[in-house]
């Protein structure tokens, strides 16, 4: 018998093809190229318009015949695994094989790659992460003492300019199971670094942001997306085993954030269209490859002539949004909506104000 190559090996476009027409067929249903393709776009089959808007034809074509000459290989001598109906674009297929995974030990070995290749992410990414997670997730493993070789002898092949020493890092794989395990917590924490609070508080979602991460939820007597920083906890939060866990009811994570730069949602502010001028060629590149917000659109491209070019954001407009456009000083300049424009001029004139002799 001829052995042919692992058809989904790989991340080229046949192989993921493969992957997708393989399982369409062990369905036992007739199907076609328009199954196949709405399997590959987790879309429905009515949603593929045209077989050809696919990212390469070519190798899907190839994909098809790939995963035909495979089952073939491995039937019986006389079995007939495949029928066909129809022609051209409208021709269909159906596996009536007798074996109901025949090409399992391939996606097996594509499995154990995967595993593999992952297993040698989280060794030389262990700079990434903060210390909290992998020493949790790790703990009593040969990983950990294989990373903890690897930082050592500054091994390591991905880094970040997260500070792993900001408080209270430690808590995040706890507050992670709890999210997951569905736990509710007692949390003292320092409401703007002042009033001590103590919340009844059902977690939902870890969010980081600037460096610093936020837990998202329901506080017993607040509105359901209520954030703590991580930072301001004081005292170990505690599991409150007899109350009944609170899931999300009405705010779909991460969503939640689509209309904000940050965590930070304030009541009664409006959504607007802002339009951000940025001078000079080298920061609108910058702005354009680094945007501030999911929404972000080029309005007017970089024009040296001009010497600036125009972005838009769709947001409602909180700290961090104003913070962000102050950290790139005068290279940046609100030219609308005027609510917006009139708020970033105060608070350039307080900050005016304090440098004045």
């Amino acid at each position: 018998m001829i052995r042919p190559k692992n058809i989904f090996l790989g991340d080229n476009y046949e192989s993921l093809y493969a992957i997708c027409i393989y399982d369409a067929l062990m369905s036992r249903d007739w199907v076609n190229s328009r199954d196949f393709i709405a399997r590959y776009e987790q879309k429905t089959p009515d949603e593929i318009s045209k077989i050809s808007s696919t990212e390469s034809e070519s190798s899907f074509k190839k994909a098809v015949q790939n995963v035909l000459k495979a089952l073939k290989i491995y039937a019986d001598e006389d079995e007939v695994i495949i029928e066909k109906r129809g022609k051209s674009r409208n021709l269909e297929y159906r596996y009536v094989g007798k074996d109901n995974d025949p090409l399992a030990f391939m996606k097996t070995a594509v499995v154990k790659k995967n595993l593999e290749d992952y297993y040698q992410f989280c060794q030389d990414s262990a700079g990434f992460f903060p210390s909290s997670w992998i020493e949790h997730f790790f703990s009593r493993t040969i990983d950990l003492l294989n990373i903890n070789q690897k930082k050592k002898q500054r091994r390591l092949l991905i880094g970040t300019s997260f500070d792993n020493y900001q408080n209270n890092l430690e808590l995040l794989p706890f507050v992670y199971e709890c999210i997951r395990d569905e736990q509710v917590l007692r949390i003292t924490y320092n409401a703007h670094f002042q009033e001590r609070i103590t919340v009844v508080f059902h977690p939902h979602y870890l969010k980081e942001y600037n460096s610093r991460w936020h837990i998202l939820g329901y506080a017993e007597g607040e509105k359901e997306g209520f954030d703590i920083p991580l930072d301001r906890i004081v005292v170990t939060p505690i599991i409150l085993g007899d109350v009944s866990y609170i899931p999300s009811k009405q705010i779909k994570y991460p969503d939640f954030f689509h209309d904000i730069v940050g965590t930070t949602h304030l009541d009664g502010v409006k959504r607007y269209d802002i339009i951000i001028r940025v001078y000079g060629e080298y920061m609108f590149g910058l702005m354009e490859t680094r945007p501030m917000h999911i929404s972000q659109k080029t309005n007017i491209p970089y024009s040296e002539e001009l010497g600036y070019g125009e972005l838009c954001l769709n947001v409602s407009p909180n700290n961090e949004f104003y913070g962000t456009i102050l950290k790139y000083g005068a290279a940046l300049e609100i030219i609308s909506p005027d609510e917006v424009r009139t708020e970033i001029g105060k608070r350039i004139s307080e900050m005016q104000d304090r440098y004045k002799k």
